[in-house]
């Protein structure tokens, strides 16, 4: 870790811890691939942490939620298309992106209390690493466009339940809708 002691933790370790989970033996393995990829250098940045863990988890949630928060259609769509083409269940994906709408939402009232992006970070429950994001996605969507990605979040999840609609079909019109 490139920066031990420091409040709110190391970014690199952040990242890895979100682009993972919390499962203690997929981090040990990450971590192994780490080691590996650094050599005899003595600390772990963000880039490497990307390089070795971001090339397997390109297409997750926390991409595809990057992504809709600015707005990039294109890339929104591709990352869903491949998440669902390797076998991502669209009802988690439709519960993962209400939380962080509901989280984006938050941002505003939030920052205004909150006297430090680690505070903010805290009390979204969030990396410090991603307050940014947060911040940015709270500025591309109003308070009515927030609304109606709720709207469109639960239109989703009820077409999904109740039809036999194709769920390719299904995140393809939500992400048109955001």
């Amino acid at each position: 870790c490139r920066h031990p002691g420091r409040v709110g933790g190391c970014p690199a370790c952040h990242l890895l811890q979100s682009l993972v989970g919390n499962s203690l033996r997929e981090i040990q393995n990450e971590i192994e691939k780490l080691l590996i990829y650094v050599g005899e250098r003595k600390s772990i940045t963000i880039e490497d942490v990307n390089a070795v863990v971001g090339m397997s988890k390109e297409y997750n949630i926390f991409e595809l939620q990057k992504y809709l928060g600015q707005r990039n259609l294109s890339k929104s769509l591709e990352i869903g298309t491949r998440m669902l083409d390797s076998g991502e269940n669209l009802v988690g994906m439709i519960v993962m992106l209400t939380r962080y709408f509901q989280k984006v939402w938050l941002v505003p009232e939030l920052r205004r209390e909150a006297s430090s992006d680690f505070q903010l970070a805290s009390t979204l429950g969030v990396s410090p690493y991603f307050v940014k994001e947060y911040v940015a996605a709270a500025l591309a969507f109003n308070e009515a466009g927030l609304y109606d990605c709720f709207n469109a979040l639960l239109e989703a999840d009820t077409t999904l339940k109740s039809t036999s609609t194709d769920p390719k079909l299904i995140l393809t019109l939500l992400i048109h809708r955001f």
